[in-house]
């Protein structure tokens, strides 16, 4: 095997570290419920303002975008289990979706919380959710259509990020650190105990350990015994505000303003840092499968990163979740805001950075309905129909001029009683 001798530089002087190739392992740590998932040769995406989507990563430098739902709200949490995605989902509240055909996501369930759901766990069939307003939420989901909150956790709010082991909650509470809460009644989850960090971000929950983030950087704290956490140790290096991943002797750490590290926690009692690529965007989420990352920006954007040499990460890819799949739009339920000369004369203008968009909504005497596509100049996008959000056909087929804007029509809409219409971006 090939070795790699590192020189780091830093406030204690120079440190000789020997880098290893990462490990191959079939094995992928549990961190499900923040940003993203990966399940099998799928990722997973709470993708904040521009919706949920499915990824084909089976060729990890050409990802392939294989479905989507945006309804203009903020997933920002994710978990999948069997043929079902979880999202935590802001202020809109909790959302389930059916994904046994991940090419057409769809929402068969919902309950608004009243808060501000950031992360979500699932565990038999409750999940739980970490609200940034009211604390801890536990969803009972037996019934996939019905979700129902049955039971939460006072953290009196900032609860950021959750995870569940043997019987106990471990949430983020911002400002502070860990909470840990014990789940034997589900109806009342009874704070046990609290280990303050200074600050509550993301963490990972393996074995006895818990990888925590936040303003103070990577912090090892012992929940062997719950009721009694202790913080081991506390690598400092910089302000840690989204998901951190960890992978055999490996975190991957992306840092606010700065980009991704990699840290050798091989070490019970320090961690040292192995690599490091710079970016010109804030990382917010990362997982990592065989030796590749995924690193999601805020802006919803998916980097992969190559990490076979841990010393010396590469980008060797990017894809942008953000522009795939439009709001839907109804036949029958709509609002014309613009008079026909405005539309005609095309007064919208193209979108680079956010999903596609269909608007100036208008009916035609002979009963057609027509509107106005809005995306990337020169992209090819689909114009898809339905009849009950589940099964969608292609109508069109359409490349954008360079202005971004086209006027499309659909004059069968008078077949109907009701259709719907979304955009689909092809790659």
């Amino acid at each position: 095997m090939r070795l790699i001798i590192l020189i780091i530089a830093g406030l204690f002087g120079a440190i000789a570290v020997v880098a290893e190739p990462v490990e191959k392992s079939n094995v992928v740590p549990d961190a499900p419920g923040g940003g993203l998932q990966i399940v099998g040769d799928k990722l997973y995406i709470a993708a904040w303002g521009h919706g949920f989507h499915v990824l084909d990563i089976s060729n990890p430098t050409h990802l392939k975008w294989i479905g989507g739902w945006n309804n203009h709200t903020s997933p920002t949490g994710v978990y999948v289990v069997g043929d079902y995605a979880y999202l935590a989902n802001r202020t809109s509240g909790f959302d389930v979706m059916d994904v046994q055909n991940p090419a057409n996501p769809l929402q068969v369930g919902h309950l608004f919380t009243g808060g501000d759901a950031q992360s979500v766990y699932v565990a038999g069939q409750l999940a739980y959710v970490a609200d940034l307003r009211r604390g801890l939420d536990v969803i009972d989901i037996k019934n996939p259509s019905k979700p129902e909150l049955v039971g939460d956790g006072d953290t009196k709010g900032q609860a950021f990020h959750v995870q569940v082991s043997k019987g106990f909650a471990y949430v983020s509470y911002g400002g502070e650190g860990l909470r840990v809460f014990d789940l034997t009644e589900t109806s009342k989850p009874k704070p046990v105990s609290k280990c303050r960090t200074g600050s509550g971000g993301s963490f990972q929950l393996l074995g006895d350990m818990v990888y925590f983030s936040g303003a103070d950087g990577l912090c090892r704290i012992d929940i062997k015994t719950p009721e009694l956490p202790e913080v081991r140790d506390t690598y400092r290096i910089g302000y840690i505000l989204g998901g951190i991943y960890v992978s055999g002797r490996y975190a991957y750490v992306p840092l606010e303003g700065d980009g991704l590290h990699i840290l050798d926690i091989s070490d019970s009692t320090r961690s040292l840092s192995i690599g490091f690529l710079k970016t010109d965007y804030n990382g917010w989420d990362v997982r990592v499968v065989g030796s590749y990352a995924y690193l999601m920006d805020r802006g919803a954007n998916l980097h992969v990163i190559d990490i076979s040499n841990p010393a010396n990460p590469i980008e060797v890819s990017r894809f942008g979740t953000y522009n795939f799949c439009s709001k839907v739009l109804s036949l029958t339920n709509f609002v014309a805001s613009k008079s026909a000369l405005e539309i005609q004369a095309g007064v919208a203008g193209a979108i680079t950075d956010a999903p596609p968009q269909l608007a100036d909504v208008m009916r035609v005497a002979d009963g057609a309905f027509s509107f106005t596509l809005r995306g990337v100049p020169e992209g090819v996008y689909y114009i898809q129909a339905s009849t009950d959000l589940i099964s969608w056909t292609n109508i069109s087929t359409n490349t954008l001029p360079a202005g971004g804007t086209l006027r499309i029509s659909d004059a069968d809409a008078h077949l109907f009683n009701n259709r719907f219409y979304r955009a689909t971006k092809k790659q």
